[in-house]
């Protein structure tokens, strides 16, 4: 489902949920005096708004972050395989030339196998393969001066980097928020909402029209939320820019 259609689902769903057991909960209590409930029901409201905006807020920048962190590294993991295939000009051009078709192995990999195995939550067997290779090659390789040694050093570490990042990659797309955050959120929401139900005003139709409104922006919030929850996964997605212009240069290398 499109973000924007998710946005829409949500935003009605969720405000003629609230609404509907506002209007039950006013009409089920024609008798009480909502409004007279007011100063000392705001006292409350205010203390658990506080922590609703607190923890909402808390789970908003840690998926922020972690987005962003998916998208430096995936863009990191890409320079570092970039510099492994401009380092193999110091080898010997036979395992230069092993170790360059590798390298574009596990690029073309990432964007062909990789990137679309990760929005179903699983990985690329292709790049795990394509990576190892180039592990393998460059550990085994036999130096025959200091310049050569150097530039073997550089290349291990550039792949360190690399496997890092992938294995690091592959972890966040596999695990999302907490269930236990989910469950706080959805507990805090409902407080939250329950207490809104309790207060009073003289047009029952604006008390409405605000309850939706509150209701709009929590799921505008839980929307964000559920979108970058997973950043290789769902319409919002971190993109491949970086390998597919990598792609590129190695092909415009190689011609």
């Amino acid at each position: 489902m499109p973000a924007q259609l998710t946005l829409v689902v949500l935003i009605l769903a969720f405000s003629g949920l609230t609404v509907g057991c506002h209007h039950l909960i006013q009409r089920s209590f024609k008798k009480v005096d909502f409004i007279g409930h007011n100063e000392v029901g705001g006292v409350l409201v205010g203390v658990v708004g506080t922590i609703y905006a607190v923890l909402l807020g808390f789970v908003t920048v840690v998926v922020w972050e972690r987005f962003n962190d998916a998208a430096d590294r995936f863009s990191g993991e890409a320079g570092s395989t970039a510099a492994v295939w401009h380092l193999v000009d110091g080898l010997p051009s036979a395992p230069a030339a092993r170790i360059r078709s590798e390298a574009e192995q596990y690029v073309n990999a990432i964007i062909v196998e990789e990137m679309p195995a990760m929005s179903r939550g699983q990985e690329g067997a292709g790049a795990d393969r394509a990576l190892r290779g180039l592990l393998r090659d460059v550990t085994t390789f036999k130096p025959r001066d200091a310049g050569e040694a150097n530039v073997q050093l550089r290349m291990l570490q550039r792949l360190n980097d690399i496997w890092d990042d992938r294995n690091k990659r592959l972890e966040t797309n596999e695990h999302g928020i907490s269930w236990l955050l989910w469950t706080a959120l959805a507990i805090s929401t409902a407080a939250v909402f329950g207490f809104s139900f309790l207060f009073g005003m003289e047009s029952r139709r604006t008390h409405l029209i605000m309850t939706a409104i509150l209701a709009a922006t929590a799921s505008t919030l839980f929307t964000v939320l559920l979108e970058l929850n997973y950043p290789f996964r769902g319409n919002i997605t971190v993109p491949a820019g970086a390998w597919i212009t990598l792609r590129a240069q190695m092909q415009s290398g190689n011609s």
